[in-house]
């Protein structure tokens, strides 16, 4: 090796030389980058934990969205130097995806997410570093209060439901209250008082019934012996036979007419018995005739009063008999009314023991209602809790959450570049140029010449000594290049 090196060190040196020639001019003309750094605060303690997000890959696709990205281009002008003219906005999306980096350091109360861009312009990279930044903070201040907005609008909305559910309970139990008004098991010693009321009157009444129809049937009793009475009692007989039994003038002169009867059979009515039986007729039938009128007035007498007499009996009858009929019909009332007030009470005590009868099925009810109304009460208690606390931290997000979620450093225009990295740039134009010298060494000494010639040898020695003098002149300037940092701003 050190003879194949001392042999061939003139192209080693050669190629070591184009090497750190072509170094140095990249060195020299490559464009200059700048990184712009933007630091984001996240409170973790202030945020809900379904927007609490540590993965830095997660965090990096969000803050490297499309849209935050063209904002930045547009807004900034990153790509409106010369050269950018025929890179599509497609392709300047993908270089700032690219060129953008994102770290994240997470501790128990935030988050620090470091926003980094490459970028050939220091105030144009510092400017869309800043833009996707804000837009990233935006765009979580405006997705938190959504959360928030949409988790308490849903507990809102399930709060709505166990109200409204509560209602139709409530209004069921109304309902079943107005449906079994005194029937329920709050009413069953009411009932109970009721029921043991209502049968001490069903009781008296019947007593007092029972009462009524025996003095009706006294009455009604009463009456019919009355109507007996009046139908067997007779007017007094007329004193008109006895009359004329007892009138001797009367049997008298019927006596004598039976006899001029028989005489005027006999004889001729100038017969001197027959004129004289008719003489005493005539004489008689005046006195018999008087004595017949005043008889006839005395009958008439007898019979005005014998009827006069039976009217009043009658009349007296008939009015004792139409008290007896009064007192039956107002007892036939007084018993309707409380055959009719026996009727109701029966009908109440019926409904007071199916009250009661019905009380545990009521019970029942009433217990499967109520179980319901608290059930749904119960779970109205913590939607309600949960809503406040809702429009609370909503309200305090509202009002603090920006201030916590901000960019705590926003990028500054970078004084000093990044690259081109001269000392990696160097150490490789060094590597390339002696490795590509041995390479050349190594071939020529496979396919080397063995008749020298003196003048080759004399001009090549010439040219040794320049080779080596530009060589060490190229490697110096490269050196001192590469001793004053990483990158080097002309």
């Amino acid at each position: 090796m050190k003879n194949l090196i001392s042999r061939r060190w003139q192209f080693i040196f050669m190629l070591l030389s184009l090497s750190m020639a072509t170094g140095l001019y990249l060195a020299l003309t490559l464009p200059r980058t700048y990184i712009a750094e933007a630091v984001v605060l996240i409170p973790s303690e202030n945020l809900p934990d379904p927007l609490v997000e540590t993965n830095p890959i997660i965090l990096s696709h969000q803050i490297k969205r499309h849209g935050a990205i063209r904002k930045a281009i547009k807004e900034t002008g990153i790509f409106s130097e010369s050269g950018y003219e025929l890179v599509t906005e497609e392709e300047k999306l993908v270089l700032m995806q690219r060129n953008m980096s994102v770290r994240v350091k997470n501790d128990d109360e935030t988050i620090a997410i470091a926003i980094s861009l490459k970028g050939d312009h220091p105030e144009k990279t510092a400017a869309a570093v800043n833009s996707i930044a804000a837009d990233f903070v935006d765009r979580k201040i405006r997705l938190t209060t959504e959360f928030l907005a949409d988790v308490r609008d849903f507990v809102e909305a399930k709060l709505r439901v166990r109200k409204k559910e509560r209602r139709l309970v409530e209004g069921s139990l109304k309902a079943y209250h107005a449906d079994h008004t005194g029937r329920l098991p709050k009413d069953l010693n009411t009932n109970m008082h009721a029921l043991s009321k209502l049968r001490g009157e069903l009781t008296e009444d019947q007593e007092r019934l029972s009462d009524k129809q025996i003095r009706l049937a006294q009455q009604e009793a009463q009456a019919e012996a009355i109507r007996r009475e009046m139908e067997a009692h007779a007017p007094p007989k007329t004193p008109e036979s006895t009359v004329w039994m007892t009138s001797e003038d009367a049997l008298e002169l019927e006596r004598l007419k039976a006899e001029y009867v028989r005489l005027v059979a006999r004889y001729t009515h100038h017969h001197p018995d027959v004129i004289s039986a008719k003489e005493k007729i005539a004489e008689l039938e005046p006195e018999v005739e008087r004595q017949a009128q005043e008889r006839g007035l005395q009958i008439e007498r007898r019979k005005r009063e014998a009827e006069q007499a039976g009217e009043t009996h009658r009349a007296a009858t008939l009015g004792e008999l139409r008290e007896v009929d009064a007192r039956g019909d107002a007892l036939r009332r007084e018993i309707k009314k409380d055959q009719k007030n026996l009727s109701r009470l029966r009908r109440q005590i019926r409904i007071c023991e199916k009250r009661i009868e019905d009380t545990p099925k009521r019970e029942q009810e009433m217990a499967a209602l109520q179980r319901a109304y608290e059930t749904i009460q119960e779970a109205c208690q913590p939607l309600l809790k949960k809503r406040m606390e809702a429009d609370m931290l909503l309200a305090e997000w509202r009002k603090t959450g920006p201030q916590h979620l901000h960019i705590q450093h926003p990028a500054q225009p970078p004084d000093t570049p990044v690259g081109p990295d001269i000392r990696k740039l160097f150490l490789f134009s060094l590597g390339a140029g002696i490795g590509a010298g041995l390479m050349l060494a190594i071939l020529l000494e496979l396919f080397r010449d063995a008749s020298p010639i003196s003048v080759r040898r004399r001009i090549g020695q010439v040219l040794n000594i320049c080779l080596v003098l530009v060589t060490l002149s190229l490697f110096a300037g490269f050196a001192c290049l590469a001793s004053k940092g990483p990158v080097w701003d002309l």
